[in-house]
């Protein structure tokens, strides 16, 4: 059935709507709205009255009725594994085994879904007879309640997904199997994901994000106003001149960032598990490419400082890439909006959709 991409984070929710047409999708409706502070905290509802109230307005607003819905990463859990080649259903049962090796979740009080790893590039040799899948666990009662939530909203919800899958969905091309990272830069923290085989592999959070960089710049320079740190942030970046302190601040920033990235980049590419009472290399290939996507990755000069210091090709994200060519159809966002859109587009091109 018809849902659009609903997006809900601790500061905002987004909408948006793919429609089908002969040569791709095409952008419906969209809209953005911001959700006072303390309503949600890390992924958490606090206020649910007040967040009833919201979502039920702005699905009055715009006429919502089916919607995928995104779930907070905090609470969640990817891990990668091996089961046999059965059908699809035992599979899930088959995982449920696997849990308490895996997550603190007892597996009466989790939601498992999984997804299929393409392992023609893995590194590590493939069993005979089995498959490797990216296995995501949430727990039951915060994702009932986020059903409820919507529910009560007038909403209906369709699915339910872990954010950084759908940003994975939206920002990296299909085609591409190999590993590649994603860095989807929040206002008060960023998400790091890793994708190889066409699946989420690994996803955290860290507690650096636009915010950080806007008190920084605020602390050197306080007289500035917010429309003059979003100039700098986007026009000037790390190219900044004209005030010290400001140039550090973004330094600053850029490096806390690169630190954070570079801490999972080796994690991936050295990580190793136990394995029949063995240590052993999980055969990880390496990340061949960093993406960045989020409301916050239009800092000037960040991409090619990321590619600079950690020695792999660093790019902002084509959000539509897996929706429709950008060279037959200009999409009505400007692109620096649409990369606070990404969640909400992978939402919208989920795989049932397909």
């Amino acid at each position: 059935m018809p849902a659009v991409g609903l997006d809900i984070s601790d500061h905002s929710v987004k909408f948006l709507e793919l429609v089908h047409s002969h040569d791709g999708y095409r952008v419906g409706r969209f809209a953005t709205k911001e959700i006072p502070e303390g309503i949600i905290v890390g992924g958490t509802i606090t206020k649910r009255d007040a967040l009833v109230t919201l979502l039920s307005d702005f699905r009055k607003e715009h006429g919502l009725t089916f919607v995928r819905a995104s779930l907070p990463e905090e609470p969640g859990y990817i891990f990668t594994t091996k089961v046999p080649q059965v059908a699809p259903d035992e599979i899930r049962s088959l995982l449920r085994f696997k849990l308490e090796e895996h997550v603190p979740i007892a597996p009466g009080d989790a939601v498992v879904d999984y997804d299929v790893v393409v392992e023609s590039r893995e590194m590590s040799m493939p069993v005979a007879g089995q498959q490797t899948v990216a296995v995501s666990v949430f727990p039951e009662k915060l994702a009932q309640d986020y059903v409820d939530l919507l529910h009560a909203s007038g909403l209906t919800t369709v699915s339910l997904e872990i954010e950084a899958q759908a940003i994975a969905r939206a920002v990296i091309p299909a085609s591409v199997l190999g590993a590649c990272m994603v860095i989807d830069i929040g206002r008060m923290r960023s998400g790091i994901t890793v994708s190889a085989g066409g699946a989420v592999r690994f996803t955290t959070t860290v507690e650096t994000g636009g915010d950080t960089l806007t008190t920084l710049i605020k602390q050197a320079f306080p007289k500035a106003t917010d429309e003059e740190i979003l100039r700098i942030k986007n026009e000037e970046g790390l190219s900044h001149e004209e005030h010290a302190g400001v140039k550090d601040a973004m330094e600053k920033f850029a490096d806390m960032l690169r630190a954070h990235i570079e801490r999972y980049y080796l994690y991936w590419q050295t990580h190793k598990e136990n394995k029949d009472g063995q240590t052993v290399a999980t055969g990880n290939e390496p990340i061949s490419s960093i993406i960045i996507s989020g409301g916050y990755a239009n800092i000037a000069g960040l991409p090619e400082y990321l590619s600079r210091e950690l020695r792999v090709k660093c790019v902002r994200a084509n959000v539509w890439v897996n929706a429709f060519p950008i060279e037959k159809y200009i999409p009505p966002i400007a692109y620096r909006e649409s990369l606070a859109y990404a969640s909400a587009i992978g939402l919208a091109l989920h795989k049932d959709t397909a």
